[in-house]
Parts: C-alpha cells; sequence; structure tokens
C-alpha cells in the first residue's frame, strides 16, 4: 500500500487510515486483508464494472454528473483488462502501486 512507500509502518496503518477522512465500513472491514494484500473477493470487480456502467448510464438520462463514477468505471474496466475481475475491489490496489 502507498501508506507503506511513505515510511509508516505497518503498524500505523489502520490508526492513521481508519481515523482520518479515508474511514469507512469498508474500510474497517477491508483493511486487514488490504495490509496482508489478501484480495480475496468479496464483490468482484467485474461486477462492480457492469454495475457502475448501469449507473452511469442512469445517471445520463437524468442530466446528473458522471466524472467520478466515470473515472471508477474506467479504473475497474483496467482492472478486468489485467485479469483482476474476479478479485474484490481491495484488488485495484495492485494498478495503483508501483511496480518493483
Amino acid at each position: 500500500m502507498l501508506v507503506g512507500l511513505v515510511g509508516t509502518g505497518n503498524m500505523g496503518r489502520p490508526e492513521v487510515v481508519g481515523k482520518s477522512s479515508g474511514a469507512s465500513f469498508i474500510l474497517e472491514r477491508k483493511l486487514g486483508a488490504m495490509v496482508e494484500r489478501n484480495y480475496k473477493a468479496g464483490f468482484f470487480v467485474d461486477h462492480a464494472w457492469k454495475d457502475l456502467g448501469l449507473g452511469l448510464e442512469l445517471a445520463a438520462g437524468a442530466g446528473a454528473k458522471t466524472a467520478v463514477g466515470r473515472e471508477a468505471w474506467k479504473l475497474n474496466g483496467q482492472a478486468r483488462e489485467a485479469r483482476l475481475g474476479r478479485l474484490d475491489s481491495s484488488g485495484l490496489l495492485g494498478l495503483l502501486e508501483p511496480k518493483p
């Protein structure tokens, strides 16, 4: 995870991220697995990509702004292309982390 690249140890991750503006129910539920790089699927990237696409279509029909949703849809699409579609959303970190 990016936190490890900036010099905070593994022990600080939950305390730093979980008590900041990044805190969320999903983060609390998945943080341990993310730290361990255990990306076992809870909700597949493939399904998220499909659902985001449907949501974008509905939003466009309603005249809503979709910039953030479109970027999430693109990121999930990149994960599908990288054969990560059967991982859950925490597997998206594999696309975002620098390669050794």
